[in-house]
């Protein structure tokens, strides 16, 4: 592997941004990591910059720095916010990509990373879900990212060397409490420290889905990075789908918090995706080695690292 290599980290700042720099500066200490976010102390490598308005600043800066592989992770998770999230998770990313399109003689490799939400319902029959499977996202944030994912294979049909992400649920170093299982650990941290009472309302707890811990999807960024192909989609996940009601019991113990009382609102569970979970086949071939973290070990981290 190259020595000096320089990347970018758009969203540097966020869940999976922060996570991936730890994880390649521990990987590749030689690397020189870059990074782009609006909440941060500007820097010789860290530059505030709204990805939503004209592209003509980021263009200066990378035609400055040329870095090698770019991963653009900045955007949102919601579903109560349509315009925040095309401007964030389509417009950014359009401008991004058209400030390289922009730049002669530079050709990056450029990491998107998508969303299992983009799949919607799967029927039974079709699970584990192939990456091949028709996008029809049930929820506006689910959209949000499969316009990023169309549009991003447009600019790679335009010659862009684009590689996509589609990571599935995470757990693990810093997760946002817009996930569940990010919300269920800071509730129990703050009702151990007495400072809520041992109630928790949730939504329907009946539902499954495909966890992999963040430092297991670090690892799979970089090897899709290093060694996907032009223009691909790659599930990022484990294959395996786990009940929502078996982890907070997990995580419920986890935290050593007892008598808590939880309120569950079955009403909203009824327009849930009921199971999702992922075919790693098209990892695989990638990763030769592949032994996700257990998926205790990550519910201990989740939950330490947050209290």
């Amino acid at each position: 592997m190259a020595k000096n290599i320089k990347i970018l980290i758009t969203g540097i700042n966020g869940f999976i941004g922060s996570n991936l720099e730890a994880y390649i500066r521990r990987k590749y200490p030689s690397w020189q990591v870059y990074g782009i976010d609006t909440k941060l102390k500007e820097s010789k490598k860290r530059f505030k910059i709204d990805l939503t308005g004209n592209n003509g600043e980021l263009k200066i800066l990378l035609s400055h720095i040329r870095p090698r592989y770019i991963f653009h992770f900045a955007g949102i998770v919601s579903n109560s916010n349509l315009k925040q999230l095309l401007q964030l998770n389509v417009l950014a990313t359009y401008n991004v990509l058209s400030a390289i399109q922009k730049i002669e003689g530079y050709s990056p490799r450029i990491i998107i990373p998508s969303s299992a939400s983009e799949y919607g319902r799967v029927s039974s029959s079709q699970l584990p879900v192939k990456e091949d499977y028709p996008l029809m996202p049930i929820n506006i944030y689910g959209f949000s990212k499969m316009m990023q994912t169309q549009l991003s294979l447009m600019f790679a049909e335009d010659g862009l060397d684009i590689v996509i992400a589609r990571i599935f649920n995470i757990l693990g170093k810093g997760i946002s409490e817009n996930f569940s299982m990010g919300r269920f650990a800071k509730e129990l941290a703050l009702m151990k420290k007495k400072k809520q009472k041992p109630v928790l309302l949730t939504k329907s707890l009946g539902t499954k889905r495909d966890f992999l811990d963040i430092q297991d999807v670090c690892k799979c960024i970089l090897a899709i990075t290093l060694f996907g192909g032009k223009g691909e989609v790659y599930n990022v996940c484990r294959g395996k789908s786990f009940l929502i009601r078996d982890l907070l019991t997990k995580l419920i113990r986890i935290s050593g918090v007892s008598d808590i009382k939880i309120i569950e609102d079955n009403r909203e569970g009824l327009g849930e995706i009921s199971d999702s979970f992922g075919s790693t086949i098209k990892l695989k071939k990638i990763l030769k080695s592949f032994k996700p973290i257990s998926i205790e070990k990550s519910l201990k981290g989740t939950f330490l690292v947050i209290n």
